[in-house]
């Protein structure tokens, strides 16, 4: 078998990062296309349609280790949550009165009811349900609903502004971590569930937030008055920063775990749907949590 050749294996990190950039573009053209509509059912039905992509990829990647019946309740019920919350911010309710919880409830609730099905197999069952619940949690309530919920703060636009934040400070992070990493990485990070990810990488990543949380700040103008402004700005773009990387290495944790090197194939050079909004299931709920340290949201 012929050995790999350093040029190769440049040759393969370069065609790598073309498919991960013509992807990145697209991807931007689509949420920047729906972004600048303004449309906030538009805004939460985006949302949904890219939260159910990773519920359904989150079923796939578990399906030989877990009960196909409880991820199918899983995704059932992380679909059914979101099209209430689309459902209530068409009636210009906002975001659906106690939505996450009441998902979770009925989650725990059909998971638990649909495995009683079958018989006991070591712990497979506890296994499956674990697996289910942590879909639904992770990627229905953190993703799909932290990104709802930002999207609707304060002025119908002024939500829609921040979640842009949020969104692109996350995605340059993990672009900064991803450059710097390449071009000057030594010192490995977590080698054990990430061999890529370097201290260097994590130091261009933190520097990079800055630039986006900044540069979007600048861009909204009056619309992001209302937000944190100053000294507590640059505390947030600190912890979304901080947020994506273990968000991208909790992912790698996964999928170390099942033996998989991406989440799917939908996206070249990035991998999965999963592979994409790993680190916004982190940054999205920490962003309304430091929200609600000013008493917003």
């Amino acid at each position: 078998m012929p050995q790999e050749t350093s040029d190769d294996k440049k040759a393969e990190k370069k065609a790598s990062f073309r498919a991960r950039l013509v992807s990145t573009l697209v991807l931007w053209f689509l949420v920047l296309g729906v972004f600048v509509s303004g449309n906030a059912v538009a805004v939460a039905a985006t949302i949904a349609l890219i939260t159910i992509l990773a519920l359904w990829e989150w079923s796939r990647l578990w399906s030989s280790k877990a009960d196909r019946g409880c991820l199918l309740a899983m995704v059932s019920v992380g679909t059914l949550y979101l099209i209430w919350e689309i459902i209530s911010i068409a009636q210009d309710n906002g975001p659906a009165e106690g939505g996450e919880w009441t998902a979770l409830i009925i989650g725990v609730v059909v998971i638990f009811t649909v495995r009683l099905r079958k018989g006991i197999d070591g712990i497979e069952a506890v296994t499956s349900v674990a697996v289910s619940l942590l879909g639904l949690v992770f990627l229905g309530l953190l993703l799909g609903g932290g990104l709802i919920k930002l999207s609707q703060l304060e002025t119908p636009r002024g939500g829609q502004w921040f979640m842009l934040l949020v969104v692109a400070t996350t995605k340059f992070t993990d672009m900064g971590a991803y450059l710097v990493g390449s071009a000057i990485g030594r010192n490995k990070m977590i080698p054990h569930i990430s061999p890529g990810k370097t201290w260097e990488g994590f130091f261009g990543a933190l520097l990079v937030s800055q630039i986006a949380v900044w540069l979007v700040r600048w861009g909204a103008g009056e619309h992001l008055a209302w937000a944190p402004q100053g000294i507590w700005l640059v505390l947030l773009g600190l912890i979304l920063a901080v947020g994506a990387v273990v968000g991208d290495l909790a992912e790698s944790l996964l999928k170390r775990s099942l033996a998989a090197k991406d989440s799917g194939q939908v996206l070249p050079g990035i991998g999965g749907v999963l592979d994409l909004v790993d680190s916004i299931c982190f940054t999205a709920p920490l962003a309304w949590v430091y929200l609600r340290f000013f008493g917003i949201g």
